[in-house]
C-alpha cells in the first residue's frame, strides 16, 4: 500500500514544485519520501490522516493531475469505512464533471452510516444543483436526477422529520420537477406540494428557533 503512495505524493508534489504555485501543501523538507516513512511508523490511521490533510485541506483545481486521484483511491483502499474520504471523493469527481462517481461516493457513505440523515441530504443538493446548473442534461436525464434526489431527501425526512434544511430542499427539487413537466395539471400539483413544504420548512424553523413562522419568511429560502 506504500509504495503506490509514495509514487502517488511524487506525481502531486514535483508538478507543483515546479510551478511554483498552491495547490497541495508542501510536504516539508525530505518530501514524500519522508511523509512516507512517518506513515510506516504510524500505520494506516495515520496514513489516512496525512491524506485527507492533503486533500481536505485545499479545494483541488478542476483539472487535478492524476497523482491528485491516486490519493484518494489510497485512501479508500486504507479506510473504506472512513466516511470523510468517499465525502472527499465525492467532491473531487463531481468538481472533475465525473458527476455519477460522485454519487457513487454519497451511495457509499449511506452505507457506511445508514441512520445518518445528513448523508441523504447531501446528497439531496448534488442532485438538485445538477439540475439546476448543467445545461447540458438532457430533460429525461434532470428527471431521473430529481427523483433520485427526491428519494434521498425523503429518507433524510423520514429519519429526521424536523429536518427543516431537508424541507426546504424538497421543495426546490419539486419546483424543478415542475419546471421540466409538460402538463399544466401535474405542474401545479408539484408547484402545490412544493409551497407545502416550503410551509413546513418555516414552521419547522421557527418553532426550532421559538419565533412564530410568518409569510415574509416563507419565501427567504426558496431558490429560482
Amino acid at each position: 500500500l506504500l509504495a503506490p503512495l509514495r509514487l502517488a505524493l511524487h506525481r502531486v508534489q514535483q508538478p507543483r514544485a515546479q510551478a511554483g504555485t498552491g495547490g497541495v501543501p508542501r510536504l516539508g523538507e525530505g518530501g514524500p519520501d519522508r511523509l512516507v516513512g512517518e506513515l510506516e511508523v504510524g500505520g494506516v490511521e495515520s496514513l489516512v490522516e496525512h491524506v485527507l490533510h492533503l486533500l481536505l485541506g485545499q479545494r483541488l483545481p478542476a483539472q487535478a493531475d492524476a497523482g491528485e486521484e491516486d490519493l484518494l483511491v489510497q485512501a479508500q483502499a486504507a479506510a473504506p469505512d472512513k466516511t470523510d474520504v468517499w465525502s472527499n471523493s465525492a467532491q473531487f469527481y463531481n468538481r472533475q464533471g465525473e458527476f455519477d462517481k460522485a454519487m457513487e461516493a454519497f451511495q457509499r457513505i449511506t452505507q457506511i452510516e445508514p441512520k445518518n440523515p445528513q448523508n441523504y441530504y447531501q446528497m439531496a443538493v448534488f442532485y438538485e444543483e445538477k439540475v439546476r446548473k448543467d445545461f447540458t442534461i438532457k430533460p429525461q436525464q434532470a428527471l431521473e436526477y430529481l427523483a433520485k434526489g427526491q428519494e434521498a431527501i425523503n429518507k433524510a425526512l423520514e429519519l429526521r422529520p424536523d429536518y427543516f434544511e431537508a424541507l426546504t430542499y424538497k421543495g426546490l427539487l419539486l419546483r424543478q420537477q415542475a419546471r421540466l413537466e409538460k402538463s399544466p395539471a401535474k405542474q401545479q400539483d408539484l408547484i402545490k406540494q412544493a409551497d407545502e413544504a416550503q410551509k413546513k420548512a418555516i414552521e419547522v424553523q421557527a418553532k426550532q428557533r421559538g419565533a412564530p413562522a410568518t409569510a415574509a419568511g416563507a419565501g427567504a429560502g426558496a431558490k429560482k
